[in-house]
């Protein structure tokens, strides 16, 4: 599925030792959603749901010049995912990466982009980063989610999906570092004050994920290596971390799913790190 093979974007040499690769939480919810992905010689921008500027004084705070940035994986046009990635790409040139139809939505709603097509089902190599782009199922132009693999370690990115869905348990497979969606509990959204049709909208097939599904797409992606899962994209009012890591945690006990350090993202604020530099002897969280 994932075999197409397209081109190439070069970045600069780094002094940072080959073969590491780290991730950061800039934002994750409905207010805004952007991860920072570094390895060797490569930075990339996975989503960009926040102000351009907050973007860059986040990325100076961390120590990366916003033009240093390679690309913007863009997983899918709403704005909590690509609000900033007009303003960023035409200030810093920086190329965004979707598949051509999220590229197409993306412009009508953000103005001129540099566009970097990259269809659902193929591959980009970025620096020493090789990108995989694999369909998700969600109410946009073409939803994507990410395989991000450098120096022998892989990030999976797949948040914003209304459905656990079979073919996404062989990217899942892949991950050593997967970031998930576990938007809402069932209970809470159903009892909860949204309207009759947004309730509707969450809970179709091509809505978001709940908690339970979730964990049952984990449980179905396991392969007994260990690894870490971050929850992301959590609703404010239908859910909470607390709630999320309880009924995830529970189903993976109960499935004898060995192996996984489970944590949960921050909606509005950088929280969660992840480096390959510790990855390798971090507890599981769960054994």
């Amino acid at each position: 599925m994932l075999s197409n093979r397209t081109d190439t974007i070069d970045s600069a040499p780094s002094s940072q030792s080959a073969g590491r690769l780290s991730a950061k939480i800039l934002a994750s919810g409905s207010n805004g959603n952007c991860l920072l992905v570094r390895s060797a010689t490569t930075a990339l921008l996975v989503d960009l749901g926040i102000p351009a500027r907050n973007a860059a004084g986040a990325l100076d705070g961390r120590g990366v010049p916003p033009a240093a940035v390679d690309a913007i994986l863009l997983s899918h046009e709403h704005s909590d995912h690509a609000i900033g990635v007009g303003a960023f790409s035409r200030k810093y040139g920086t190329p965004v990466v979707a598949d051509p139809r999220t590229l197409d939505a993306a412009e009508a709603a953000v103005g001129a982009i540099n566009r970097r097509p990259l269809a659902r089902g193929s591959t980009l190599t970025i620096g020493d980063c090789e990108v995989s782009a694999f369909p998700v199922p969600h109410d946009a132009a073409a939803p994507a989610g990410f395989l991000i693999r450098s120096g022998g370690w892989t990030i999976v990115y797949c948040v914003d999906l209304g459905s656990a869905a079979d073919s996404l348990v062989e990217p899942l497979a892949a991950a050593d570092l997967l970031i998930l969606e576990a938007n809402h509990d069932y209970d809470a959204l159903r009892l909860g004050p949204y309207t009759a049709s947004l309730k509707a909208r969450i809970l179709s097939p091509l809505g978001h994920l709940s908690n339970l599904e979730a964990a049952r797409l984990i449980a179905g992606s396991a392969t007994g290596r260990p690894r870490t899962v971050w929850l992301a994209h959590l609703s404010a009012i239908n859910n909470s971390p607390r709630l999320a890591k309880r009924i995830v945690g529970s189903v993976l006990r109960r499935e004898r799913i060995s192996g996984v350090r489970l944590e949960v993202a921050a909606r509005d604020t950088p929280s969660l790190c992840w480096s390959t530099d510790t990855a390798g002897w971090q507890l599981p969280l769960l054994a």
